[in-house]
């Protein structure tokens, strides 16, 4: 009766750790995962990101492969988590393949992503890479008039 009991338990024990792990990774993933999951295994052939601050607005164009991977394939490991954090609208980033085919994404300074079609925004965990690369290229904006 008591090895019962106490098998009862363990297997309860056991049931709630596997359901947290599968809530948990659920709301993981990676920032490389969230753009295989929207592109589809198509190659990026272009970035346009457009900032839009209180001063003034900018935006920058990358074509070169080398700019691209700032951005997309160096930053793939950036863990994201969903969020329902209320998200300011600071960039404006379209993803432009080598097949016609592109999708957008915007994010702001607080490292909050929006992506149109998925079910929650997601926020980035740690260090804001995403952040970094863009500031990698502050010399290269353009001004919007």
């Amino acid at each position: 009766m008591k090895n019962k009991k106490l098998l009862l338990k363990f297997f309860i024990l056991l049931g709630i750790v596997i359901v947290s792990f599968v809530f948990i990774n659920q709301r993981q993933t990676t920032y490389g995962n969230l753009l295989e999951r929207n592109l589809g295994g198509k190659t990026i052939s272009e970035i346009s990101i457009r900032h839009y601050t209180q001063k003034e607005d900018k935006n920058i164009r990358l074509i070169s492969q080398e700019k691209i991977s700032k951005l997309t394939s160096d930053l793939s490991e950036m863990e994201l988590n969903r969020t329902r954090t209320a998200m300011g609208r600071n960039y404006i980033v379209l993803f432009h393949t080598e097949e016609g085919y592109s999708f957008a994404m915007s994010f702001d300074d607080k490292g909050v992503l929006r992506i149109p079609g998925e079910k929650t925004d997601f926020r980035i965990q740690g260090e804001n890479l995403l952040l970094e690369g863009l500031h990698s290229f502050d010399d290269k904006w353009n001004m919007i008039d």
